[in-house]
């Protein structure tokens, strides 16, 4: 034992160790002062979260958080749904309509015959027209699948169609497309 004591009252053992006892001091004061930071975010973090109400249950917190997360996302399903439902109909309403008058017979004055083309998203819906004469009047309806139809039409109601289907890509779901918001993708 005695052989140890001299070993340790050496002079340049004594600075060793108080070097190494300031270095683990000040290390451990690092760590302390870093864990003291972390606390108090800690604590500043937990008082957001209970907004500064004594005894709140953390846990009856979360889990009516996660009710109102879970009844939010409810909503929106439901609420993407029925956007996704007017969407689809909105596609099979009347869209586009154009008006073409037009002198069927050439006479001066006579330019009361025209064609009316009421056309949805999809090239769907009719064509009508009126051929005006003197003598008598009459009005063929014709219908319409992808802008095209069974009938013979006249260059008069293929010009009307042309350019109702021209109006109808010019427009988003019934709603010309400078009104419709940009996409950000």
């Amino acid at each position: 034992m005695l052989s140890f004591l001299t070993t340790i009252y050496r002079p340049g053992i004594l600075l060793s160790i108080a070097a190494g006892s300031l270095i683990l001091s000040l290390i451990t004061l690092l760590i302390a002062l870093f864990s003291s930071g972390s606390v108090r975010g800690l604590k500043r973090r937990y008082r957001q979260l209970v907004r500064n109400q004594e005894g709140v249950d953390l846990e009856a917190l979360m889990r009516t958080i996660h009710q109102e997360n879970e009844m939010l996302h409810n909503q929106v399903r439901m609420l993407t749904s029925q956007i996704e439902s007017h969407e689809m109909r909105l596609k099979s309403k009347v869209s586009s309509v154009q008006l073409f008058r037009y002198n069927a017979f050439r006479e001066p004055g006579n330019d009361l015959s025209f064609s009316l083309s009421l056309v949805d998203e999809e090239g769907r819906g009719a064509v009508l027209s009126s051929i005006y004469g003197r003598e008598d009047s009459r009005v063929y309806a014709k219908p319409l699948e992808e802008g095209t139809s069974t009938y013979t039409l006249t260059d008069e109601e293929r010009e009307v169609i042309v350019r109702t289907m021209k109006q109808s890509t010019e427009t988003v779901s019934g709603i010309p497309k400078h009104l419709t918001p940009k996409s950000t993708g």
